[in-house]
């Protein structure tokens, strides 16, 4: 009873801080945007891609080549950029705004080096409106030092020039650790708490 009712009070208050934490990242890069989607899950198994996206036939979906198990909280919020900004001069905000940060970077990628655009677009972030250009598109994804948060960021240009900015924010409830890490204190020391 006690559980279900920390589950329910965590869940109340976390998912709007995770949109406003969300929303708030946006802001501080960029001055001019649109939210064009936006939408909260709870309690989600999540892939934190940390490497080009894919095509996995066996499993029959899209997929990063390499990625990390996770189970949190999940805010996704995808803008459209407004104003006369290019691609490079998003990329640099978006870099020196990761440069401020506390965070450490996962993954990042560009370009080509990514993958195809079409299966980050409809295959992993089932958003079709970032699909752009294989050479136009850029992905970081960073932790947080301060909490258990991971964010993805994916920065794209459709051919018709217009710039759309998605980012994926994954919180994970304290105490629940990564399959990676619970893997690691296994082999350290013999078991898992």
């Amino acid at each position: 009873m006690l559980r279900a009712i920390r589950i329910l009070l965590c869940t109340v208050f976390l998912t709007p801080l995770a949109t406003v934490a969300a929303a708030n990242t946006l802001e501080r890069i960029f001055t001019q945007a649109n939210v064009v989607d936006e939408r909260t899950e709870q309690n989600v198994h999540y892939l934190l891609p940390l490497g080009r996206v894919k095509n996995d036939r066996k499993a029959g979906r899209a997929a990063p080549s390499h990625f990390e198990r996770l189970q949190g909280n999940l805010a996704v919020v995808t803008w459209k950029l407004e104003g006369a900004i290019s691609l490079q001069d998003a990329r640099q905000l978006v870099l020196t705004f990761l440069e401020r940060q506390k965070a450490d970077l996962l993954f990042e990628c560009e370009a080509r080096d990514c993958g195809e655009s079409s299966l980050w677009a409809n295959g992993v972030f089932a958003q079709p409106l970032l699909f752009g250009s294989d050479r136009a598109q850029f992905m970081w994804v960073i932790r947080s030092r301060e909490a258990p948060r991971y964010h993805v960021l994916y920065l794209v240009e459709r051919p018709n020039r217009r710039l759309y900015f998605h980012e994926e924010t994954l919180t994970v409830p304290a105490g629940e650790v990564s399959a990676a890490a619970a893997q690691t204190a296994l082999h350290a020391t013999g078991r898992v708490i």
